[in-house]
């Protein structure tokens, strides 16, 4: 069974899934039936080690077992604010990032409502990345 465990916060520059195989980070997602990962590079070299290239996209993939990798994990942007670590969007341009909340009384620090369908989801507010401290979580996922 895979369990996940939050680590200390560290500095980086990215968000999603990740997983380490062979000595090397590759972008990584987990299979249905939770025992494979399929891996993702842009590095054609990686065609030596068995990677197939994607039919439209320059990027090559592979799947592995669980234990071919020596490490698993996600990591996700956040920031402090009002007392709270929240987890954060950061634009496709990396200028800005947004906080959602649920709480109606972050609307008095100028969050807006966001609705889907007439269903209120939560609040929302945008931020310039110079106006708060953004951090990285990591967060191991365990193979064992």
């Amino acid at each position: 069974m895979l369990k996940k465990e939050r680590q200390k916060i560290i500095r980086m520059d990215k968000t999603g899934r990740y997983a380490i195989y062979e000595g090397k980070e590759y972008h990584a997602s987990l299979e249905d039936d939770k025992r494979h990962v399929e891996i993702w590079s842009k590095d054609k070299e990686d065609e030596d080690k068995g990677f197939k290239k994607h039919q439209y996209l320059q990027v090559y993939s592979k799947i592995v077992e669980l234990n071919e990798l020596s490490e698993f994990y996600d990591v996700e942007a956040v920031c402090d604010y009002m007392g709270k670590t929240h987890k954060i969007f950061i634009s496709a341009d990396g200028e800005s990032f947004r906080i959602y909340v649920k709480e109606s009384w972050y609307k008095e620090l100028g969050f807006t409502e966001e609705y889907d369908r007439g269903l209120l989801l939560g609040y929302f507010k945008d931020f310039k990345m110079s106006e708060l401290e953004v951090h990285y979580i990591k967060t191991s996922i365990d193979l064992g």
